[in-house]
């Protein structure tokens, strides 16, 4: 049975995700982006169970090969089909694109390679699945979280452990060539075991004036120590794990508050945690919808659609961006489950 909590704040987190990449002033995005994703993997390290039935590692990797792996390699090969028509549709093309990165035509042996790296190495996804860089890595994490907890009894050692590859891998800029097992990972690592050990040690910190210091920490480290999940380097990795943390924590007392008083704010919250992936999916594509419509309105090039992921002269429309880009998955999803399928979709 779900924790109605933990919901919330992956339904929160995936909106914050969303927002900040909607064009949300740089700002808030600057706040959101200090934690949104760690929130991710921390969650998952709340939520691991050290018990599983034997054979524990079998039905561990299982499930998250199924969660993780098989969503990964379903829509990475899916989008990767109609790399070529998006083109065709100007989704996609050589002139705009994100901070001067522009596509083109595949080839087939390029559609070949890039099915090798998407099966095989868990990378070379589209651009519209820009976010999904994360599936690999709660994969790689959860699995490495599995064995560090199974054989480092001392959570606080094995944390210790995984911050310290992270730091070194950054520093000497290491990392497993083709399946890019490095100090992302372990630095992912770090806020599973993390959650793990929140959960044993400090559940009840649902303090609002704790969730007060962690807005102020956060906001502090946005401005002195500002970095992300994909662009940190070895000086900030303490700091941003700190952010993070705080971040993290202060979303999952909201997140208490929320559970504990009955309406619709809580309702479509928990709606939006267990489908968490249908947005990182979609959100991207969808926010070509918003994009056409300025491209109409104001009378600008089609070649203009191709920006990535928002038209960045049309920042202003970021509520815009964020209700399509996070409203119309949802919806669609909805639709689905109500008349077509009596099936309950389950998220990661």
């Amino acid at each position: 049975m779900r924790d109605d909590k933990v919901t919330i704040a992956k339904g929160i987190g995936i909106l914050l995700m969303v927002a900040a990449h909607a064009g949300i002033p740089d700002v808030i995005s600057r706040f959101i982006v200090m934690f949104h994703m760690p929130l991710f993997f921390f969650m998952s390290g709340y939520c691991f169970k050290e018990k599983y039935p034997p054979p524990r590692v079998v039905i561990f990797i299982n499930k998250r090969i199924k969660g993780l792996y098989v969503p990964f390699v379903k829509w990475s090969l899916m989008f990767l089909l109609f790399h070529n028509v998006f083109y065709y549709l100007n989704i996609y093309n050589d002139e705009y694109g994100f901070r001067g990165e522009v596509s083109y035509l595949y080839t087939w042996k390029e559609y070949a390679v890039r099915c090798v790296r998407i099966i095989f190495g868990l990378h070379g996804q589209e651009q519209l699945l820009g976010g999904y860089w994360f599936l690999p890595q709660l994969l790689y994490a959860s699995i490495i979280g599995f064995f560090t907890i199974k054989y480092v009894r001392n959570f606080y050692v094995g944390t210790a452990i995984m911050l310290g590859l992270a730091i070194v891998a950054s520093f000497f800029n290491l990392r497993i060539p083709f399946l890019r097992i490095g100090s992302l990972t372990f630095f992912s690592t770090v806020f599973f075991m993390t959650g793990f050990l929140y959960k044993k040690k400090y559940d009840n910190w649902n303090k609002g004036y704790l969730s007060v210091l962690f807005v102020i920490i956060v906001a502090a480290g946005s401005v002195l120590c500002y970095t992300s999940m994909l662009s940190f380097t070895t000086d900030k990795i303490l700091p941003y794990a700190v952010c993070a943390i705080c971040g993290t924590v202060m979303t999952l007392n909201i997140s208490y508050y929320i559970a504990t008083k009955e309406g619709w704010i809580k309702k479509m919250l928990i709606y939006v945690g267990n489908n968490t992936l249908t947005v990182l999916t979609w959100h991207f594509l969808c926010f070509k919808i918003v994009s056409l419509i300025i491209i109409k309105c104001y009378d600008l090039s089609i070649e203009q659609l191709a920006y990535f992921p928002i038209i960045p002269q049309y920042a202003s429309c970021w509520i815009a961006y964020f209700v399509v880009g996070a409203g119309v998955p949802l919806t669609v999803l909805a639709l689905q489950q109500k008349y077509v399928s009596k099936k309950q979709y389950k998220d990661y």
